[in-house]
C-alpha cells in the first residue's frame, strides 16, 4: 500500500504503521466532514495527524480533560483559561488541540 507524503508529519508515517494507528487513518474526506462537523478549519499539521492517526487518537495526543467529539467543549475551556491568563490574543484564528483542567494547561496553534 502505498502512503501519502506530508508536508510536515511525514516522519511519524512508520510509527503510526508500527502501532496500527494507520487502521484508524482519516481520509481527506473524513477530516473535511469532520472539520464541518466541529465547525472549525484544522491547520495543516493537525489535518495530516487526523489523516495519519484517525479523529480519536489525533485529539488525545497528549493528556486531555476532553475525548473526541467534545471540541467545542475544550475550545472553551481553554479559551477561559487564556483569558485568565491574558498572555494570548483570542481570535477566531485560535485553534486548541488540547486542554486539561487539572494541570492547568492548554495548547494551541495560532
Amino acid at each position: 500500500m502505498s502512503h501519502p507524503t506530508f508536508l510536515y508529519l511525514d516522519f511519524l508515517q512508520e510509527y503510526a504503521k508500527d502501532r496500527d494507528y494507520d487502521d484508524y487513518a482519516c481520509t481527506d474526506e473524513e477530516v473535511n466532514e469532520l472539520e464541518r462537523l466541529l465547525n472549525v478549519k484544522f491547520p495543516l499539521a493537525y489535518r495530516e495527524l487526523c489523516k495519519l492517526f484517525g479523529k480519536y487518537r489525533a485529539f488525545n495526543i497528549v493528556d486531555s480533560s476532553f475525548e473526541y467529539p467534545a471540541y467545542q467543549e475544550m475550545r472553551a475551556a481553554a479559551i477561559k483559561m487564556a483569558l485568565a491568563d491574558g498572555e494570548i490574543t483570542i481570535d477566531e484564528n485560535i485553534f486548541v488541540f488540547s486542554c486539561d483542567l487539572e494541570a492547568p494547561l492548554y495548547l494551541i496553534f495560532h
